[in-house]
């Protein structure tokens, strides 16, 4: 998820419950933000890094609450640098389901040659 605010209601509380030792979700919010949203970590640190995204365009709303506003947000903030995300898409359409080891793999290696080109 490039933006954790952006997720399913259920799913980020329970990752501010578990994953911030039940701190009140406003503090975290408040303290932590740059940890909660790609862009607000980009805008921190005032750098893009060589980044790959693998994107399922098959879930509508993770291209709609998640990939859209985020090149929207890129594209504001610096879209000179933007070459720097390399972006694979795909379309598995079977949800929120991992791909298998074997796809990563092959996933990871396409990543790799493509860095060692570069």
């Amino acid at each position: 998820q490039l933006n954790l605010k952006n997720h399913w209601r259920r799913h980020y509380a329970a990752l501010i419950k578990h994953c911030f030792n039940g701190l009140p979700e406003k503090e975290v919010e408040e303290k932590w933000y740059y940890r909660l949203n790609a862009i607000d970590l980009i805008k921190k640190e005032e750098y893009i890094p060589n980044t790959f995204l693998l994107l399922d365009y098959s879930v509508k709303s993770d291209v709609e609450m998640q990939y859209l506003p985020f090149f929207e947000e890129l594209d504001e903030i610096n879209g000179n640098d933007c070459d720097k995300i390399h972006i694979i898409i795909h379309w598995k359409n079977i949800g929120h389901h991992g791909q298998s080891y074997e796809k990563t793999i092959k996933t990871l290696d396409m990543i790799k040659n493509h860095m060692d080109r570069d």
